[in-house]
């Protein structure tokens, strides 16, 4: 049988990182710039930390490729299982958190003299609906991306035995 432990490391990470969002959603500091980067370091250091795992498991046995693609693959379960909380988040837990995007921006428009009230009337509903797709096609994509770069990084960091070609 094949060995699994990418799905559980996987679901490790990606519960911290829904629980680091909901904290940041109850402290109502979502929206800062810090947590952006809070995210992508548990992503890039929950995989660095779980690629070095699984090459000592086989005992540092291992190519980068190998490496690699166990890396990518625990990001994939990463990005799955957090876009799942996420539909579920925006749909039930939080359906509030897209029109409080909006009403940000709204704010910073404002600032900047960039805002035309009779648009905002009409096409709120477009801009919630657009708003709501980009932010789900970039949880996924920027998971995605982070889970490539902290597969990288772990794929290169975890000490490999050297064999030499005679």
């Amino acid at each position: 049988m094949q060995n699994k432990s990418h799905v559980n490391k996987g679901l490790i990470i990606a519960a911290v990182l829904i629980c680091f969002n909901a904290i940041t959603h109850f402290t109502k500091t979502d929206f800062d710039e810090w947590t952006k980067l809070v995210f992508a370091a548990i992503i890039i250091i929950g995989l660095i930390v779980s690629i070095i795992f699984y090459n000592k498991e086989l005992n540092n046995n291992t190519t980068f490729v190998t490496l690699f693609s166990y890396g990518f693959k625990t990001a994939a379960v990463v990005a799955c299982v957090y876009f799942i909380y996420n539909l579920l988040a925006i749909y039930f837990f939080f359906p509030h958190f897209i029109e409080d995007s909006l009403n940000r921006e709204i704010i910073e428009l404002r600032k900047n003299n960039k805002f035309d009230e009779k648009g905002l009337q009409e096409n709120m509903d477009k801009a919630k609906t657009v708003a709501r797709s980009m932010y789900f096609a970039l949880t996924l994509m920027g998971t995605l991306f982070l889970g490539i770069i902290g597969s990288l990084i772990g794929a290169v960091a975890a000490p490999k035995n050297q064999q030499q070609v005679n």
